[in-house]
């Protein structure tokens, strides 16, 4: 009986995981929003093909707008250091960083630009932004996903208990900005592309994140000008959506870190001041970690 018992109850798991997997892929077919139920209905893999297809027949207060801010640019990837400077042995060189001295000396990064949309939403774990049609920006919403028609929030029953907020937010989230790399890199240059796109904080009244709670979020924002009353956290269990929602690019490929982010970081947390010497390199090592 207990053998029977454990078979059925295994099949019962097997068949609630298979009709979580199926049923989102279903409701993308039924009417209504993922403000209400299911997944967003559509993926646009495009912000800038989204709002020329938007603003057809629209005006005014209902249009979007996409503001340029930084161009396409090369990233200089050419070592800077090679096995011998970090105590590699040439036995395993190839494998520890063939990768990296195999890269080419340059790639070009993405360019940069701001959205502007009214009632777009922001919604999940990982930010996704929404737009008032119900479709899923993906170039906007990272996903860690090579195809964003799986996007994680595609896979979900609900985007989340709905919640209004008044007048203008900006958002940062991104995926996994609970991680300490992600927020220095991917998610706090993202204020200095609003900035750039004349979005600083006097001109919005809500800043959207997905964090973690650590203290160092809230004194990193504060270096950035940000006010604590005014942020507003998103999580697996919510979607915000705003009057007008303001959308930065994501900063570049993930990983790879353009040359003005970099520079912004060091502004705000290093000041202007060089330091004496020679600068120091940090190299930490997760070979005796999982």
């Amino acid at each position: 009986m207990a053998s029977i018992d454990a078979n059925l109850e295994r099949a019962g798991a097997r068949l609630r995981a298979r009709a979580k997997y199926v049923a989102p892929g279903v409701l993308t077919r039924l009417p209504g929003t993922s403000s209400r139920f299911g997944p967003p209905r559509r993926v646009a893999p495009s912000t800038a093909e989204w709002v020329e297809h938007w603003n057809a027949g629209l005006g005014g207060a209902h249009a979007a707008c996409v503001v340029q801010v930084h161009d396409a640019v090369d990233i200089d990837w050419t070592p800077s250091v090679g096995p011998a400077q970090l105590g590699i042995a040439s036995a395993d060189a190839d494998t520890c960083v063939d990768h990296r001295l195999s890269t080419p000396d340059h790639r070009p990064g993405r360019p940069t630009f701001v959205l502007t949309m009214p009632r777009g939403r922001v919604a999940g774990f990982f930010g996704s932004v929404i737009t008032p049609d119900d479709t899923l920006l993906s170039d906007v919403s990272f996903g860690f996903v090579a195809d964003e028609r799986s996007h994680p929030i595609r896979r979900r029953l609900s985007a989340g208990h709905l919640e209004r907020l008044p007048g203008t937010a900006a958002t940062i989230a991104f995926g996994h900005a609970d991680a300490f790399y992600h927020w220095m890199f991917d998610v706090l240059p993202r204020l200095e592309i609003l900035r750039l796109a004349g979005w600083d904080e006097t001109r919005w009244d809500h800043l959207v994140v997905n964090a973690s709670g650590a203290a160092y979020e809230q004194e990193t924002l504060s270096r950035f000008g940000v006010p604590a009353d005014r942020v507003r956290v998103v999580d697996a269990g919510t979607q915000l959506e705003a009057d007008r929602l303001v959308v930065p690019s994501m900063v570049g490929v993930c990983g790879e870190v353009p040359a003005w982010a970099a520079h912004v970081l060091r502004e705000r947390f290093l000041g202007a001041q060089p330091g004496d010497g020679p600068p120091l390199r940090l190299y930490i090592s997760r070979s005796d970690t999982a």
